[in-house]
């Protein structure tokens, strides 16, 4: 039995399957089969809502301690980031992070307040970037106090701000498309 489980909003869907065979389609992509589902669930406010950075927001994350030795830079683009947390991507041949570390960040967004906040590295990932791979790195916030957590809710929601901004800018000469605000 394996479960499988996506992720809506802040709920989680959860399905348990029997895993049938690995098989590869359109050539090369490899792909995981299952059965139908025997069971299902929905885990309510499972977790909280990560909003993806875009490329047009500058998000950034300065790593104040410690002190990184031997590494290409300090400061990082944020992939995503929630209440909870964040996520940044790191040059794949930067052994400077392990899962468990504890850090301090000052975390930069352009029309909110700069917030330094102490974490842990929850899981580091590879990922596929336009230039090579790199190492996604998941940040949990260790919330000292409930203003501290206000002021990241405040951050998270000012980057959705920012994301749908830019999205309604895209969209705006197009036919048909109507963004609710």
């Amino acid at each position: 039995m394996v479960v499988l489980r996506f992720f809506m909003g802040t709920s989680a869907v959860e399905l348990g399957c029997v895993f049938r065979e690995n098989s590869v389609v359109e050539g090369d992509r490899p792909v995981l089969s299952f059965n139908y589902p025997v069971i299902g669930r929905v885990n309510r406010n499972y977790r909280a809502y990560r909003v993806k950075v875009v490329s047009g927001v500058n998000a950034r994350l300065t790593i104040v301690w410690p002190i990184l030795e031997n590494a290409q830079e300090q400061e990082f683009q944020i992939n995503d980031i929630s209440a909870m947390g964040l996520s940044f991507l790191v040059h794949s041949n930067e052994r400077q992070f392990e899962a468990g570390n504890k850090l301090t960040l000052c975390i930069e967004v352009p029309g909110t307040k700069t917030l330094e906040i102490n974490g842990n590295i929850r899981h580091l990932s590879k990922t596929r970037a336009p230039k090579g791979t790199m190492v996604l790195c998941g940040i949990q916030f260790d919330l000292e106090s409930r203003s501290l957590a206000t002021d990241v809710e405040k951050m998270a929601a000012a980057i959705q701000r920012l994301q749908l901004r830019e999205i309604a800018e895209k969209t705006a000469g197009l036919r048909g498309v109507r963004l609710i605000k």
